[in-house]
């Protein structure tokens, strides 16, 4: 959806002409993160992204980034999409 606001500043004497300018306002769509997610792994695994990710629920956006990075990071993680969801193990 697309709106226009002006804004008027109106002449004074002995100027004749208003003077306008206007702003144009786009409504964007929210990213979406998804839902809470759980997932179950054996002590010592290293768990990957797509694990991750495939137990988020709800519909997630592809092309958010996980924190902490997973660089060995262990129990909670955020899926970050400009909205927020946490997944925990």
């Amino acid at each position: 959806m697309q709106r226009t606001y002006t804004y008027t500043v109106t002449a004074t004497s002995p100027c004749t002409v208003n003077s306008t300018s206007e702003v144009v306002v786009s409504e964007q769509a929210t990213p979406n993160a998804g839902t809470d997610g759980t997932l179950t792994i054996c002590e010592g695994t290293t768990v990957t992204e797509t694990q991750l990710f495939d137990e988020l629920g709800g519909s997630p956006e592809p092309g958010g980034n996980w924190t902490p990075t997973m660089s060995g990071a262990r129990n909670i993680h955020l899926y970050r999409c400009g909205n927020f969801a946490m997944y925990s193990r």
